[in-house]
């Protein structure tokens, strides 16, 4: 059986990256979101 693991954040990280209201911090939750889709720490 192969195990996963869960990966948590916060909803503030959502908000943040949805409306966009500082870019800087908009974009390291991006990059953020693109290693959790690829499986990545």
């Amino acid at each position: 059986m192969e195990r996963t693991e869960k990966v948590v954040i916060d909803t503030n990280l959502l908000v943040r990256y949805l409306i966009n209201d500082d870019r800087k911090k908009a974009e390291a939750v991006d990059n953020l979101l693109d290693k959790a889709m690829k499986g990545e720490r």
